[in-house]
């Protein structure tokens, strides 16, 4: 499932100036990786409540000219919006600062 440009993670991306390059008019869009790698995303953004997904999900995209970089977050502050969401925005923008 991809974050579409009418969920409030999208929203959150865009007060942080980033943009949801798959951003498909919906909430949420169930997507395959050929979607993915069609979309050249320069950031994958893994958000869940526990474990992330089995590393060899992402090794398909990783012969792309520019793979993404794969950022996992654990935080149940993104995944349901309340008082604590600018906590979580706080994690976001961490997750997105380019690594040294």
């Amino acid at each position: 499932m991809a974050a579409g440009s009418e969920s409030f993670l999208s929203s959150l991306l865009a007060v942080l100036n980033t943009d949801n390059a798959l951003a498909m008019g919906q909430a949420f869009v169930q997507l395959d990786l050929e979607a993915v790698r069609a979309a050249r995303p320069d950031v994958i953004i893994e958000l869940t409540m526990d474990e992330a997904a089995p590393e060899d999900l992402w090794q398909p995209l990783s012969t792309l000219p520019s793979p993404p970089r794969i950022v996992h977050l654990t935080s149940d502050v993104l995944l349901r919006p309340g008082p604590r969401l600018l906590e979580g925005l706080a994690l976001l923008a961490q997750a997105l600062r380019p690594k040294p």
